[in-house]
């Protein structure tokens, strides 16, 4: 697919608010965003501050809560710092925890041998039982068979049936920018049927059909998720940047 550094980086300099340009520059760059104080579709919190830490590349996207003391941050950081470090200087200056997440960018297509079985409206039932086995914290899922039937009309539903029931499954969560251009690939598999390499086989059915659909894919997960890391390099993405938020 073509142009999938573009539309990559264009998605992320949406969430930083910043001119999609920064992210081909070195250097440091604080950016004052109004996107810190609002809502974003498919995120359940704010971030006051969202930086964007690469190679000899950082942006620190901020909103009013840091607006008055964002210069003690900007005395004490220089470009050759990695994710680990500036979180560090985000505790020392507000003593404040922050979170760390890897950006990844869709490299080259790895072909997988076997195929999953792309999902329709009529697997509801095992799509059902997949999620309640594997979400017991959730009281209210209402929601769940019409998001079901969106992902399913859109080819974005992959799954594995092992002993006549789901148990690896694949995900779209909700992008707030370029929805048309860009889908983040969200897997889940049960926990009995791990490392038989079921998450590869799944999500490498559900990049071939954003491909398909021009649609570039896109991996985010948190820092400590090394299982979730290796599956992403294994089906083709290299690392992009980290995201700390805060």
């Amino acid at each position: 697919m073509k142009n999938v550094e573009v539309i990559t980086k264009k998605y992320l300099s949406l969430l930083l608010n910043v001119d999609n340009e920064l992210l081909y520059k070195k250097g440091v760059y604080f950016v004052s965003s109004d996107n810190r104080v609002s809502s974003i579709r498919g995120y359940s919190k704010l971030f006051d501050l969202y930086a964007y830490v690469a190679n000899e590349l950082i942006i620190v996207s901020y909103g009013k809560k840091f607006k008055d003391s964002i210069n003690k941050l900007k005395e004490i950081i220089h470009k050759e710092m990695d994710s680990k470090e500036f979180s560090k200087k985000i505790k020392e200056v507000y003593n404040l925890d922050a979170s760390t997440y890897m950006k990844f960018i869709y490299e080259k297509h790895i072909k997988c041998k076997k195929n999953a079985v792309r999902l329709q409206k009529s697997h509801f039932n095992y799509f059902y039982d997949f999620f309640v086995l594997n979400n017991p914290d959730y009281n209210n899922i209402s929601w769940l068979e019409d998001y079901f039937e969106l992902i399913c009309s859109k080819n974005y539903c992959f799954g594995i049936f092992e002993d006549n029931k789901l148990v690896s499954v694949t995900d779209a969560p909700t992008m707030p920018f370029m929805e048309e251009l860009i889908q983040e690939i969200g897997i889940t598999t049960s926990p009995d049927y791990r490392c038989k390499g079921f998450a590869k086989i799944v999500c490498s059915s559900f990049i071939d059909a954003l491909l398909k659909n021009n649609v570039c894919p896109y991996w985010s997960c948190e820092q400590s998720n090394y299982p979730s890391e290796m599956l992403a390099y294994s089906l083709g993405f290299k690392k992009l940047a980290d995201i700390v938020i805060s």
